[in-house]
Formats: structure tokens, sequence, C-alpha cells
């Protein structure tokens, strides 16, 4: 391994771990290693002289990167669209790097690694930025907000909780130090209740179905279920007010209550978003164009709060297909692969499509690390099968030499 790698795969690392813990705390710290990880790294990959061509992921991400450059001759506003596109290229070279770094086994355990440290990390912030006074006044529901209110977007923690919980489930099914890992992820599934964050909770869930014949943990499945089933039924009766709002969601599916709170804006917004992709569905309106399209008729910025109407808002018919079709491309490439990496790469990209209907995970970073990480290893794995057939292949031609002796 040389300098140049060496120093790019530890910032990588490094970047990782503060990749949730980066969004509020240590943010000027997180934009420092990025830097110089984008540096390294850029000299390593040019060192190595790798042709992009060679990348399945470029093949995917520089139509899609073109299509959003075409869509903003349809933005209403040229400087979010531009800054937008800015933020869109810096994911995508941070993709590439990914590619071109987590090449083994090994390294895609360490990332797994470094983002449950940072997920733990995130966990200590929260707790002690309440303390022991403000977790019991929230818990007793004698705080009006939800937990992590006061310190940023409540959705973006419960984000962090629930990979942090999937990958503590993991760890716990893989049947390393079980009972600490099954710990970590009751306190997850805690305060991901306590932050009302109905999405992650439901991915959660999800990747324990997908993650259940994962792994070679022995303890069974019946008592963390049941454990985790006592826990949720103690926080609900425990923490009344944080919990509405999976009440209103349940009572409104069952036709108890009309649609209202958060449930009834985000439709607001799936309304609004189709009334408007209709007019232009083919090219879309330029990336960033929702907020700046609601500020105009309703007086205030929001976004989407769902990445299909954000995508075909943006990019149009055209970008959607290009990126949904590189999330389907790696998911049915890992579908064949059957190593526990690949699995928890497979289930983390099945909850970030069924979790699209409530996020905006285009905005963020982590689908381009499990699309760098896919892609990677898909190609590795083709690479090696072709090198397996080639060599079989040549073992099956006669020796024309020594045939030839003989007679």
């Amino acid at each position: 391994m040389s300098k140049l790698e060496t120093y790019s795969y530890r910032l990588f690392l490094l970047y990782c771990v503060f990749m949730f813990l980066g969004i509020y705390f240590f943010r000027r710290f997180s934009l420092a290693v990025s830097l110089l990880l984008f540096v390294f790294s850029c000299l390593y990959i040019r060192e190595r002289n790798n042709s992009l061509r060679q990348c399945s992921l470029i093949r995917w991400l520089a139509p899609f990167l073109g299509m959003s450059i075409l869509s903003m001759a349809w933005a209403s506003n040229m400087s979010i669209a531009l800054q937008s596109n800015i933020s869109l290229l810096q994911r995508g070279i941070f993709a590439v790097i990914t590619y071109y770094l987590i090449t083994t086994e090994k390294r895609i355990e360490d990332v797994w690694n470094c983002l449950l440290l940072g997920g733990i990390g995130v966990i200590v912030c929260v707790l002690a930025f309440y303390g022991v006074e403000g977790l019991r006044r929230f818990f007793l529901g004698l705080s009006e907000s939800r937990l992590g209110g006061e310190i940023i977007n409540v959705n973006v923690i419960g984000f962090a909780l629930q990979v942090t919980g999937i990958l503590a489930w993991y760890r716990y099914r893989c049947g390393k130090s079980p009972w600490a890992y099954l710990l970590l992820l009751l306190i997850c599934f805690v305060l991901i209740i306590a932050t009302g964050g109905r999405s992650s909770l439901i991915g959660l869930i999800l990747a324990m179905i997908l993650l259940k014949r994962q792994g070679t943990n022995r303890m069974g499945l019946f008592f963390p279920v049941f454990l985790v089933l006592f826990v949720f039924i103690i926080v609900y009766y425990w923490t009344p007010k944080s919990l509405r709002r999976f009440e209103d969601a349940t009572q409104m599916i069952a036709g108890e209550v009309e649609v209202r709170g958060s449930v009834r804006s985000r439709l607001d917004y799936v309304r609004f978003g189709v009334r408007k992709i209709i007019k232009n569905p083919l090219f879309g309106f330029g990336a960033g164009q929702f907020r700046y399209h609601w500020f105009l008729e309703n007086g205030y910025y929001i976004s989407s709060h769902n990445n299909y109407i954000e995508v075909l808002f943006s990019y149009g018919i055209l970008g959607f297909f290009l990126w949904y079709g590189m999330l389907l491309d790696a998911l049915f490439g890992l579908r064949k692969r059957k190593t526990n990496s690949t699995q928890l790469l497979f289930t983390l990209l099945c909850v970030r499509l069924i979790s699209d209907f409530s996020g905006h995970s285009i905005g963020s970073i982590f689908p381009y690390l499990l699309l760098g990480i896919s892609f990677s290893m898909i190609d590795r794995q083709s690479e090696t099968e072709s090198k397996i057939v080639n060599a079989l292949d040549s073992d099956s031609l006669p020796d024309n030499g020594a045939h030839s002796s003989n007679l």
C-alpha cells in the first residue's frame, strides 16, 4: 500500500466516523477532513492511472450529472440550482473515491465499524445535550418538542439512529459481542421512538426482517424480538407525547380520524409536486427547485419530504430513471453475492428505497457511500470471475507444441 493510498484510506475512515457527527457536532472538523480526503484521493487515483471508463458507477453517474446540468435550463432560481449541482457533483466525486478505496471485504468491515462508532457518538452527544434532567422531563411528557428538536432536524437524528441500529443488529447476528450490540439496538429503538421518526422505525424493523437469516449467531431470534416488543410497549406508555405521531398515522390508516398534522403536510407536498411535474415531466425544473417553487406560492421554504417527488421535480423522468436505475442495478448485482457485507449492503439499499417515500436521500452523502461500495464489490467480483473463466479456458486448450513433437 503506497503512502497516498494509506493517507487516503485513513482520511476516508475518519470521514465515515464523522459522517453523522458532522451533521451538527464537529461540523468544521468534518469539512476539513472531507477537503483533505478529496485532495489525497484524487492524487491516489491519478497515481494508479485508473481508467474511469472501467468504472461501472461512472456509466450511471456521468449521465445523471449531465441530466442535472441540462435541467438548469428550466430553473427559476439559478443560484439555488447552481449550488445544488455543485453539491451533487461533490457527492458524486465521493462515490467515485469510495469505489476506488473500498476494494476488499476487510475494508468494508472497517467502514461499518467507523459508521457504528459515529452513530454511538451521536447517541452520546444527544444524551449529553439533554442531560439527566432534560431526559427525565422529556420521557415524562413535560416537553412539547420531539427528542433532538432543539439540536437539529429530528429526522436527521432519526436516520443516524436507524443506520446505527441496523449495524448493531448486523453485528448481533454475526455473533460478535451479541449482548453489547443487542443493548445498542434497544437504545437506538427507544431513541427513534422518542424522535417520532416513523420512517426510521419502519426502516429498522424492515432491516431486522431482511437480515434475519444472515450470520451465525445461535442465540435465536425469539429473545431479541420479544425484548424489542417489550421495550416498545414500555416506551409507549411512558412517553405519550412522543408517540402521538405514531397514533395519528395508525388512526388515519384505520379511517378513525381525518388526515392531519405532518401526514397532511406531506400529502400537500406530493400534490403540489405532481401538479408542477406535469408541466415539464421530461426534464424537470432543476436541482433544488421544489423548495423555491413552494416559496413562490406559500411564502416559506420547505423540501418535498419525498425523494421520488424531489427527483422527478428536479431532473424529470430521465433523471428519475437514471438515479433509480443506478440503485436497482446495484441491488440486482448484490443479490447474486452471498457474503455478509453484500447482504448488509443489499439491506441498506432496500431500506433506502422504502425510506425515500418520506425522506430526501439524494441530498445526503450516505446513498453515495453505499453506491460506491456496491459497484466496487460487483466489479471486483466480475473481474475475479472473468479471470477464473479465462484460466479454465487456457487450461482446456491443447498444447500444440507438445502434440507436434509427439507426432
